[in-house]
């Protein structure tokens, strides 16, 4: 008896197109399914900003109201910024979040490409062992290093300083475990080619290996740039000179015991919303290939 291959078929009468039109329908009711939880997710985590948009037009009366009021009875969002304005100052502190998220970034992209290739790249006695302490850093609580960390910035002088704002922050061991995790993948071949053309090590770091993890290198300035913009423990704690707050430590003063202003507060932090998605929208494809493809080779 020859054996004989069985294949799921519908039916070959009437049935049949009953039957393709309940598999289309199930379909189309996994997709509806599908897409209503979807649009009630993204109306859950959209509320908050759609409330703080419009608590940014309002008095600061109606932000309080209960029930919530979604749309404000006067737009007054002129006002609010003449407020706020006149009661920090805003565009200075402004200004020193810019400072600090831009060096403190340039400087955990350019380190942290720096030790991942040579992590990735070269051998030397005890690199394991050194990748092994580096990753370990990563499971103790960063509130638990501020007093020693602290204690190092004041010997050094930097308090109430740039220096103290950005240069602990200029290096993580996530960055350094991306930027190893990236480079792996680079044929060693290329590497070899280079020198015996006899291009020196930093060239071909510049020149050959960060050219070809640029999505690495996009998804690492995204993440680091928005821990630094939204930075409060750190900054609060190292500067005590009003003149060098940044924006996040700058914001708590719309909210006092003698009162708050809640709708200055919120128009405060909508605009230190925008240079954080400004550049997540610039370099939206890069940051997904990066979470793609990093993180992938051991």
């Amino acid at each position: 008896m020859s054996s004989q291959t069985l294949v799921h078929r519908p039916p070959r009468n009437g049935n049949g197109s009953v039957w393709a039109s309940a598999v289309a329908l199930r379909r189309l009711a996994q997709q509806v399914l599908l897409w209503a939880g979807l649009l009630v997710l993204s109306a859950v985590m959209l509320a908050p900003l759609v409330w703080m948009i419009g608590g940014a037009m309002k008095s600061n009366g109606e932000v309080m109201a209960i029930p919530i009021q979604w749309l404000p009875s006067e737009i007054r969002l002129a006002q609010n910024y003449r407020d706020m304005m006149g009661r920090i100052p805003y565009t200075r502190y402004y200004l020193n979040s810019v400072i600090v998220a831009v060096f403190a970034t340039a400087g955990s992209v350019f380190f942290s490409a720096l030790i991942g290739y040579g992590l990735a790249k070269f051998e030397f006695p005890g690199k394991r062992y050194f990748f092994g302490f580096i990753m370990a850093t990563m499971m103790v609580p960063s509130q638990l290093t501020l007093i020693g960390l602290y204690v190092v910035v004041k010997n050094l002088g930097w308090l109430n300083t740039y220096h103290g704002l950005i240069v602990p922050e200029m290096l993580t061991a996530f960055g350094i475990f991306l930027m190893r995790q990236s480079m792996l993948v680079i044929p060693d071949e290329l590497i070899d080619a280079a020198r015996i053309d006899g291009s020196g090590e930093f060239r071909i770091f510049t020149a050959i290996v960060l050219p070809l993890v640029k999505p690495a290198l996009a998804t690492l300035a995204i993440l680091a740039g928005t821990a630094h913009w939204d930075s409060f423990l750190w900054p609060l704690i190292v500067i005590s000179d009003k003149r060098l707050y940044t924006l996040p430590v700058g914001l708590r003063f719309f909210l006092s015991d003698y009162g708050s202003y809640y709708n200055e507060l919120m128009l405060g932090s909508l605009l230190a919303l925008l240079p954080v998605l400004a550049m997540f929208l610039i370099f939206q494809r890069q940051f997904i290939r990066g979470v793609i493809n990093s993180g992938l080779k051991q």
